[in-house]
């Protein structure tokens, strides 16, 4: 084959600079077509194929010729591939990531969907192969489950980290909310960006949107601003952490009651909502609630089943919610829409009793018009 190197060394260059241009561009967009293990697992069996049929002659003539130029053409090709997604990995340093994800993928559990408001069900962390500083995260059960979150309205998580997030089990912003420092630690090295995580409060962002909260971010992508992976910069950081709402971090006697309490805010964003149009929060409810952090009907809207079973608990009426649809009526004035009970109230014709919760399920004293 060498005359035919030497008479195709300028072909032979151009195929050896296309495949390094693919090969740096299928690292970069992580498509499952263009990955390392999906053409690699076909090109180079047929290459080698091809060697050997060559090598024996097995091919005479011009048919023969022609299999030794393509297999020149093709190695040109694959050895330029090679070296193009090595060169992306070793300056971009995200060869790790792209492989979790293939891997998370793969070995997810195809398992129902969870219903909305449905205690989070957390399984082992997705193995990776790899192992990092700290603590994997725990995963869902589920591989898409109902009550997904989009991850990208955190600032910090764009497509792809999110993508990478998703692979790994991480779904919900619940999940990020709850990550221990050393689960911080873990994913932001599995991300190849340590202390990144810490740094851009992903952790602190996750727990006001698990409230129903809201961040200057999240409303921006709402309304239409493209999600970025980019790191954030001082200025950025500065002001993301001058502009998020605090959170509530622990309440008295918070381990004694079952399920997991909500995420509260230590004040709430612009004008607090009026719980009280919500049948079943009288004057007492609502006034605990605020000592919870709880101010508008899109944090009541948010909670799941274990958020339910712990303010149960806590306000000592477990099962009422439920029976009262707290969570559905708070979802409708959350969009805003209205309740018949809601027009009640604000015609004045309902009155929360001064003793609130006193009078078990009979709380609402209603007036008669």
């Amino acid at each position: 084959m060498l005359y035919l190197t030497e008479f195709h060394s300028v072909w032979l260059l151009l195929a050896l600079l296309l495949g390094g241009i693919i090969g740096w561009l299928s690292f970069l967009q992580e498509k499952p077509g263009w990955s390392r293990a999906g053409w690699l697992s076909i090109g180079i069996p047929a290459f080698l194929i091809g060697l050997a049929v060559a090598a024996f002659k097995l091919l005479p003539g011009e048919a023969g010729y022609w299999l030794d130029l393509g297999l020149l053409f093709f190695g040109a090709y694959i050895i330029g591939c090679l070296f193009g997604s090595l060169l992306h990995g070793l300056f971009a340093g995200h060869a790790e990531p792209v492989a979790a994800v293939g891997t998370a993928a793969a070995g997810a559990a195809a398992a129902a969907a969870i219903p909305a408001r449905q205690a989070v069900q957390r399984v082992a962390p997705v193995p990776t192969g790899v192992s990092h500083p700290g603590k994997q995260p725990p995963a869902l059960a589920s591989k898409d489950p109902a009550d997904k979150d989009d991850l990208k309205l955190i600032k910090g998580i764009g497509p792809r980290n999110e993508a990478i997030l998703n692979g790994l089990g991480i779904h919900t912003f619940r999940q990020i909310a709850a990550w221990t420092p050393e689960e911080a630690e873990w994913m932001g090295h599995h991300m190849a960006f340590p202390g990144r995580i810490e740094r851009e409060l992903w952790i602190d962002q996750a727990k006001v949107l698990s409230a129903g909260g809201e961040t200057e971010h999240s409303r921006a992508v709402r309304a239409g601003l493209p999600a970025s992976d980019k790191p954030m910069d001082h200025t950025d950081i500065a002001k993301l952490k001058s502009g998020l709402p605090q959170v509530l971090d622990r309440v008295e006697g918070e381990d004694r009651h079952e399920g997991r309490r909500p995420f509260g805010m230590t004040k709430p964003q612009g004008i607090a909502d009026d719980l009280k149009l919500i049948n079943g929060i009288g004057r007492q409810n609502e006034a605990r609630l605020h000592g919870l952090g709880i101010w508008h009907f899109s944090q009541i809207a948010a909670w799941n089943r274990d958020n339910i079973d712990w303010i149960g608990s806590y306000l000592a009426f477990p099962g009422r919610i439920d029976r009262e649809k707290w969570v559905d009526q708070a979802r409708v004035l959350a969009n805003g829409g209205t309740t018949e009970f809601a027009e009640r109230v604000k015609r004045g014709e309902v009155a929360s009793s001064e003793d609130d919760g006193s009078k078990g399920q009979n709380n609402i004293v209603r007036i008669k018009p």
